[in-house]
């Protein structure tokens, strides 16, 4: 059995369980210590999962724990792919909602995912991750999700010659959401990637439309702290979440 088939039966069983996220993620709460998320964030969390068809539980989903902090509380996030159940339902609510500009936003990453020749798709394959900010908003929860793009079907990697697939990743982000380019901020886009380390990769483009203007750059692969310290000392208006192996 492929992965596709895989997703299909497990939508398949879930649909016959029937219900929201909500009623999915009640399994996971007593199995998860209420020093990583309590009881109030679970509330917050499940509020938004009831929004959700059970169905997308059959794509990865999962929780952001900021370790950091020693409140008991955490993110939530849900992963959509084209072809699925997941984009049935965004468009949906983009043609029946005039507010929901979330799922318009997701749905013209579909149309750029779906065209032929699609060359975003060519990076990112057809799968896309909504962030929603619950325990790290600062009264309550934003009125609208991160969107996250990976680059799985051609990595992007670090001291290559790959700017065009950067700005294309960057440019489709920014546009589903009506955000126009600021000249600075792409060429500081530039610099951060032309500036990587040879041996790590850009792992996730992303943006957050209820905060400013800026995009989320993934870095994985260092080797050293000092790399990712002289990466970070150049981001500037640019967020980057810095990882690497000792």
């Amino acid at each position: 059995m492929n992965l596709d088939e895989a997703i299909k039966k497990t939508q398949d069983r879930l649909a016959a369980e029937g219900g929201t996220m909500g009623d999915l993620l009640l399994h996971f709460r007593n199995k998860i210590s209420p020093v990583l998320i309590g009881d109030h964030q679970w509330e917050l969390i499940l509020e938004r999962a009831r929004k959700f068809p059970i169905v997308v539980g059959a794509l990865p989903f999962g929780f952001e724990l900021p370790l950091h902090e020693h409140r008991p509380i955490a993110d939530f996030g849900v992963s959509l792919e084209s072809g699925t159940a997941t984009r049935t339902l965004f468009q949906e609510r983009s043609h029946t909602d005039a507010t929901e500009e979330t799922a318009k936003a997701v749905g013209r990453l579909f149309e750029q995912m779906n065209a032929k020749p699609s060359p975003l798709r060519e990076i990112v394959g057809c799968k896309m991750m909504l962030e929603y900010d619950i325990g790290s908003a600062p009264e309550g929860e934003y009125p609208h999700p991160g969107i996250f793009m990976r680059p799985g079907e051609r990595p992007i990697l670090g001291a290559g010659n790959q700017v065009n697939d950067v700005n294309l990743v960057a440019d489709a982000l920014f546009s589903c959401v009506g955000w126009e380019k600021n000249d600075v901020q792409w060429k500081k886009l530039q610099e951060v990637y032309l500036a990587q380390p040879q041996d790590t990769r850009l792992d996730a483009f992303g943006i957050f439309p209820a905060r400013s203007r800026n995009i989320r750059l993934a870095i994985m692969g260092f080797k050293t702290r000092q790399d990712a310290h002289c990466q970070a000392k150049i981001h500037e208006r640019i967020t980057l979440l810095a990882r690497w192996h000792d």
